[in-house]
This record gives structure tokens, C-alpha cells and sequence, in this order.
């Protein structure tokens, strides 16, 4: 193995490229700049079956799953495999108290069977290609994406899109083919999907088996089609079959899959701005926001089902910025990002054409961050605090309809198109609404913002005289009084109120409605700051658009991968265990024991049900077995993924599933500023893991005899 890393590396030197087995995430477009060190490290496939424009490869067996996941096809009828929590949002949606799929879990044992999952899609890339000189070089880049799009798509069924990467420096187009016929065809429960819940989120060692299944439907001539039941399930151009045969350390493995946002090469002090200034302020927010829907989530499992995927969505969140700020601190992110910009001014600064054009633009973004410190800090607040709270949720829709209403002659086609968004949002708006719920987190973003903005920029229910009059009783302050009779008094909260009140809108309802006024305080507020910051974002792109360019020229002994943007990528690498601290050695895989060690039996995170227990204590795992006899649970390798690689299949050397990636580790999780190479781990649940649970919970063959099992 070394003589062969050896002369690859004499062999990348002659080139004059360099580049590391682990870190980055490759357009697959580029795969062929990577492919010889993947092959090194264990790899058996070519470029062309990894990706390929015409032929099937393994980028066909990958789908954007809901335009947030990433999932993967593992048989010739579209089975897709994704994770329980990418699969959590249509679970809970179609969970009722009657039939709580969320809880107890479902398998379809046919066809007919399988659940539609209403609003529910997954893309397929069919192909990108390079068109950064057609932009560039346009004097309407504007017009020439547009034209490039419509190219792309004419005479076809295709969606197209332009993505910029490297901050502006290089444009690709993407050609995806969506799919909106998606059913459900098995969960676990999710005590099985979610052990462990946000105690062990980002942690490791981990035992969730974070998984879920789905297939797509098409139509007969096995194209996109709306929901029909004279849909049949899709014919994929490949899919990855299942192998069984277990997995070692060092094992070569790589994932595909739609990484959605990195900012590797922002400047250190960009970097602070985010991890120092922006983090805490959500941190903060989202903690009390949580702890009040918790309260009422624990009371009823219905207002527990209706708010358990965004309550997820957001604990994860909260713990991923504490997360991040955590790991900084021990972190040679920034250290190294100092070393980088020395080197880089030193090297602007050796040649006049050079100096003239970078070496101020470090500079310049530092400063462009010290002057909107304020700015941003708003900007937090508006974004996760005063629009975080349910009722501000039609602000765009009830401004509009304030402005027809407010003129001496009211425009009926402005309140007509007003009227139409409200029609529009009225459903989706009530079908999560909590009152009881939202309330509170009403009375507690109020006293959050109170305790951490200056008044100027308090929205102005909590300078009124309403406010000012509640007195606070034991066990209640003014905010928890006002939000009781906001919501008490407000059309937002009922909707036989809000119905009543498009029938016929007045003027006066709206204003002295204290939920209307809320929103269109909060609305107000957008448009007041949010130009300001899109100013701002923009100086920041424009200037980091000629950071990298500089740092491709400085570094051009270099391979540059561009940052995650929600577009398809290749990572790879090796299982591989870590030290996460001095004197501790994280292993690189989990079995049974450990869930067995965690369970506590009626614990909302560490519960298990009971037949499940049973069967791990007995031990008779049969062909899933590792060869200890153990029952493998998850791995971990130093593959470079992000959130939206959540799903994505963990590939062998032959192109072989073993596994679904799920999660990070929580010392590295600065990973989505900078690349730590003995920190940053994948967390995968094991295939062999997924077929035990499956085998077990539906108690049949069907999906075992589908997928191509290797053994």
C-alpha cells in the first residue's frame, strides 16, 4: 500500500497537482482530475462509471431527495433508500394519531401498499456541462443563462439550471430530471430512526439506524407523471446493489450526493463574523424557541406529530451553531487562515499587476464585516426571532392587502391579488399552526429580543401602551400577557376569524388586529433591512470572487474543488477511526452492545421497542453478522460531506452500497469552514444494519428479494 501511495504521489509531483485523498467535494463533471488517487486508495471503478453524460453510471442511482436530502435507488424498480430524518417530514405528514407511522413505524407489503407522500419529489442529474466562458463573456449574463436554460430544455421534459461556483469565477449548467409521484414503502419507528434523539445527535460512537424507504412512480413509457395509480414504479438507468460482506478499517469508501452549503475559503475574519457574532445570537434564539414547543409537544402526541419535524429541523440546527463554536476553539482553522493570507499579501505584493488587484482585498472584506456588525445582529433577530413566531408568517400577503385597503379609492386588483395569496396560504398556514404553541414562543422571542437589542430596533408592540399595561402576576411577566392577548384577539389565530375576514376585508380590522400588526411590523422590517443587507452580501460576493481568483493563481500547483451549493458532488476516502481528544480513541465502528447499553426503557431518546430488544439479546443475526458475531449499527470515515449529503450512499471500491451516510461528529464541526482531516467523519449507519431492521420490523422477505444482495 505505501510503495503505491509513493509512486502516486511522484507521480502527482511530475504533474504538478496536488491533492488530498479526503478532503473535497468534487464535481463529478471533474472526477477524471481524482479518479488515479481513488483508485490508490482502493477504488476499482473508472471516471466513466462514476460519472458519465450518456452512459448509466452510479450518478444515475443518485437523487436530490425533496430538494434538501440526498437518496439513493437500490433496485430496478426504484426503491430508494434515504435517511429516517430526510424522510421525517412525510412520515410525520402522513402519521395520524390513529395510524402513527412516526411511533410505531410502517411497511407496504405490496405495491398497492405503499403510501403517496403528498409535495414530495426527487431529481436526477442527467448531466452538466462547463459554460463559464458563454457567461463570462456575455454582455447579458442575465440573458445568456436564460438562453443556455432554454437550450437545455427545448423539446424535452428537463429542468435546467446555472450555477455559479468559486464565487463567480466558473458557471456549469445542470440538467435534472424530477420525479413527483414518491411513495412510502417503510420506516422504522423512530425510536429505532431517531435512537439516541438530539442527546446523541452529532456525536459518536452512534447507534441510529437513520433510515428510511421510498420508491418512485412514473409513468408507463417510465417518464415524470403527477400521482396516478396507473403509475408504475420507475426503470433507473443503474442502481447500487447491497453488499453484505462486510467492511474493515482503511476500507476504501466514497459518497455522492447533493452537499448543500460550504464556506471554505472565506478570510479569517469572515469566519469570526459567522462562528462569533452570527452563531450565538441563532444559538440563543432557537434554545428558547425550542423549550417552549417542547413544553407543549409532551402534553399531545397531536400537537407533538404536527410540530416534530420542524422541531427537529430545529434543534438541529441549534446544536450544529453551538457545535461549530465549540470546535473553533481548538480548532487550527484559524491559525491556518492567518498563515494563508500572509503568504498570499506576501505574494500579491512581489509583482505589480498582483498587488494592484489583491493585495487590499483582504483588507476590505475584514472591514466590510467590522462596519455591519450591527447590521447582522438585526438581521439575526428578524430572520429567526420576530419572523420565527407562526402568525408572521402571511406578513408579504396582509401588507399587500393593507396597501390596497389604505388608499381613498381602494385597487381592487391589488386586493384581489392580495386576497388570492391569502386563499393560497390559508391551508399549509392552519395545517401547522399550534396556538398554544406559538404563543408562547411569541411571549419568548418578545423578551429575547428585549434582553439583547437596543429599543430602535424593537418592533413596536413591545414599545406600546398595550404592552405597557400588563401587569405581571406570579409565574407571568408582560410578554407572556401580551402574547395571551395577542392571540386572543387576533384573526391569525382562528381560522373561522381569518375566513370571515377575506370574505369581506376592511381597513379597520387590520389595524387594530394586534397579530396583524405584528406581521406587518415584521414585514416592515424586512423591507426596511433587508436591502441593506443584500448591498452588503453583495460587496462581500464581489470581493470573494477576487479573494479565490487571487488564491487559484497563488496556489496553481492546485486542484480547487468549489464550496457545496446544493449541486451533485463526489468525496471519498477511507473508514477510519479518530481521536477526538488526548487519551481517547473512538473506535470506527458501533454494534448492538451499544444500543443495548443506551436503552432505557420509556425514554423519549433511548427507548426500544420491546420485540427489537429481545431479538438484539438473543443474538442470532445470521448473514448480517460481522465476524465477532456481532450485529454491525455504524461506521465512520473521513469522507467531506455537509448538510444535504444526509442520505447519500456510502460506495465501496466496486460501486457497492455499504451503508447511508447520516451525520457528523462533533469535533469536527467546523468542517463547513475548514477541513481538519483527523476530526472530520461521516457518520454512516451500516447496510447490514438497515436489511436486520428491515427483515425484522416488516417480518417479510419482499425488499431483501428486490434489492441485488452481494454476500
Amino acid at each position: 500500500m505505501m510503495r503505491k501511495i509513493t509512486l502516486i504521489v511522484a507521480t502527482l509531483s511530475l504533474l504538478f497537482i496536488k491533492v488530498s485523498a479526503d478532503e473535497g467535494m468534487w464535481l463529478p463533471y471533474h472526477i477524471g482530475r481524482v479518479i488515479t488517487n481513488m483508485q490508490v486508495y482502493g477504488c476499482k471503478l473508472t471516471a466513466e462509471q462514476i460519472y458519465s453524460a450518456d452512459k448509466p453510471s452510479i450518478k444515475d442511482a443518485i437523487v436530490h431527495f425533496g430538494g434538501f436530502c440526498t437518496g439513493e435507488v437500490v433496485s430496478n424498480r426504484g426503491l430508494v433508500f434515504t435517511n429516517h430524518h430526510c424522510g421525517y417530514d412525510a412520515i410525520s405528514g402522513l402519521s395520524t394519531k390513529e395510524k402513527n407511522y412516526l411511533d410505531n413505524g410502517f411497511w407496504a407489503n405490496s405495491f398497492e401498499e405503499e403510501i403517496p407522500a403528498p409535495g414530495l419529489s426527487v431529481s436526477f442529474m442527467v448531466y452538466m456541462n462547463d459554460v463559464t466562458d458563454r457567461v463570462l463573456n456575455a454582455s447579458d449574463r442575465a440573458a445568456e443563462i436564460k438562453k443556455i436554460k432554454e437550450e437545455a430544455t427545448a423539446g424535452n421534459h428537463f429542468r435546467a439550471d446555472v450555477k455559479s461556483y468559486f464565487y463567480g469565477n466558473e458557471y456549469y449548467l445542470l440538467v435534472y430530471e424530477t420525479f413527483t409521484d414518491i411513495r412510502l414503502v417503510g420506516t422504522p419507528p423512530q425510536n429505532i430512526g431517531k435512537f439516541g434523539g438530539d442527546t446523541d445527535n452529532w456525536m459518536w460512537p452512534r447507534h441510529t439506524g437513520d433510515f428510511s424507504v421510498f420508491r418512485i412512480y412514473a409513468s408507463s413509457d417510465n417518464k415524470p407523471a403527477a400521482y396516478s395509480e396507473t403509475n408504475v414504479p420507475y426503470k433507473p438507468k443503474h442502481f447500487l446493489p447491497i453488499n453484505l460482506k462486510g467492511i474493515q478499517e482503511n476500507d476504501f469508501a466514497m459518497i455522492m450526493g447533493f452537499p448543500g452549503r460550504t464556506t471554505r475559503y472565506l478570510t479569517q475574519s469572515g469566519i469570526k463574523s459567522i462562528a462569533f457574532e452570527r452563531y450565538p445570537e441563532r444559538s440563543k434564539i432557537l434554545k428558547a424557541k425550542l423549550a417552549e414547543w417542547w413544553s407543549e409537544m409532551e402534553k399531545d402526541v397531536n400537537i407533538r406529530l404536527l410540530l416534530s419535524s420542524d422541531y427537529a429541523s430545529y434543534a438541529n440546527s441549534q446544536k450544529y451553531y453551538e457545535g461549530v463554536m465549540n470546535a473553533l476553539k481548538s480548532s487550527p482553522c484559524l491559525n491556518e487562515k492567518a498563515k494563508l493570507e500572509e503568504g498570499f499579501l506576501k505574494w500579491a505584493q512581489e509583482d505589480a499587476n498582483r498587488n494592484s488587484q489583491y493585495s487590499n482585498v483582504i483588507k476590505e472584506l475584514q472591514q466590510l464585516y467590522e462596519d455591519n456588525l450591527e447590521l447582522n445582529k438585526v438581521i439575526q433577530y428578524l430572520a429567526f426571532a420576530y419572523s420565527g413566531v407562526h402568525i408572521a408568517e402571511l406578513g408579504e400577503s396582509l401588507a399587500l392587502m393593507h396597501e390596497a385597503l389604505s388608499m381613498k379609492t381602494p385597487d381592487q386588483n391589488i386586493l384581489s391579488q392580495a386576497t388570492l395569496s391569502l386563499n393560497d396560504e390559508f391551508g399549509p398556514y392552519f395545517l401547522t399552526f399550534v396556538k398554544e404553541a406559538d404563543q408562547k414562543v411569541f411571549a419568548s422571542m418578545l423578551r429575547i429580543a428585549s434582553q439583547n437589542l437596543d429599543k430602535k430596533y424593537w418592533v413596536s408592540c413591545m414599545t406600546s401602551k398595550q404592552l405597557a399595561k400588563m401587569k405581571p402576576v406570579v409565574g407571568k411577566d408582560a410578554f407572556d400577557l401580551y402574547a395571551s392577548f395577542t392571540y386572543q384577539n387576533s384573526i391569525l389565530t382562528d381560522s373561522t376569524k381569518l375566513r370571515k375576514f377575506m370574505q369581506k376585508p376592511t381597513l379597520a380590522v387590520l389595524q387594530k388586529d394586534p397579530g396583524v400588526q405584528y406581521a406587518l411590523d415584521v414585514n416592515n422590517m424586512f423591507g426596511q433591512y433587508l436591502g441593506a443587507i443584500r448591498a452588503v452580501n453583495q460587496k462581500e460576493e464581489a470581493l470573494m470572487k477576487n479573494y479565490v481568483k487571487g488564491l487559484r493563481e497563488y496556489k496553481s500547483d492546485k486542484f480547487f474543488y468549489p464550496d457545496a451549493n446544493s449541486t451533485l458532488r463526489v468525496t471519498y476516502g477511507q473508514i477510519k477511526s479518530y481521536i477526538p481528544r488526548d487519551g481517547v480513541l473512538y473506535n470506527w465502528y458501533t454494534t448492538q452492545k451499544g444500543i443495548l447499553e443506551k436503552e432505557i426503557p420509556g425514554d423519549s431518546e433511548f427507548d426500544v421497542p420491546t420485540d427489537f430488544s429481545q431479538s438484539l439479546r438473543k443474538g442470532n443475526f445470521g448473514k448480517y453478522a460481522d465476524k465477532n458475531g456481532d450485529l454491525p449499527v455504524g461506521f465512520i470515515c473521513n469522507l467531506d460531506i455537509t448538510g444535504g449529503n444526509s442520505g447519500s450512499p456510502v460506495i465501496n471500491g466496486n460501486g457497492e452500497l455499504i451503508g447511508i451516510a447520516f451525520d457528523g461528529v462533533w469535533e469536527g464541526m467546523v468542517g463547513d469552514l475548514y477541513w481538519e482531516p483527523s476530526k472530520n467523519r461521516t457518520i454512516a449507519v451500516d447496510i447490514r444494519y438497515v436489511m436486520y431492521v428491515i427483515e425484522q420490523m416488516s417480518g417479510t422477505q419482499r425488499l431483501y428479494n428486490e434489492v441485488k444482495i452481494i454476500l
